[in-house]
């Protein structure tokens, strides 16, 4: 599967490429990451996937935002192509949130060593605010 998004999205560098596996369209790398984005999908091993029965909002929502995509053959290329712009979006909150995401990981972490850690925390916060 990975392969064949690969070959495809050689030849389609800026434009959304989903493939459909059984009863799910499935997308990798900086597409997921654009799914993530606009939808919230959970990005796994650099893969997102979705029911074809969410197909026509994905799509939807893909014109809407000016996005090219390809899909079982079928190449929609939109005159005014926005996939460069909302996969810089999508990176920057991709990573603003999983590292937000590792930082309360560790705080809970810090936490459950010793309690007393929750009141420091709370005490460092209120001086960030001054």
């Amino acid at each position: 599967m990975k392969e064949k998004y690969i070959s495809i999205k050689h030849e389609y560098k800026e434009c959304l490429v989903l493939i459909k596996n059984g009863s799910f369209y499935i997308t990798f790398y900086d597409d997921a990451l654009i799914l993530n984005y606009l939808f919230n999908y959970k990005v796994i091993n650099n893969k997102v996937g979705f029911p074809i029965s969410n197909l026509d909002k994905v799509l939807s929502k893909l014109d809407s935002n000016n996005i090219s995509y390809y899909i079982d053959d079928n190449y929609n290329n939109n005159p005014i192509n926005n996939y460069n712009n909302i996969l810089y979006n999508a990176k920057t909150n991709y990573f603003n949130n999983t590292n937000l995401d590792l930082l309360i990981d560790e705080i809970k972490f810090v936490i459950s060593l010793d309690p007393n850690n929750l009141k420091l925390i709370k005490e460092y916060l209120q001086t960030l605010k001054k």
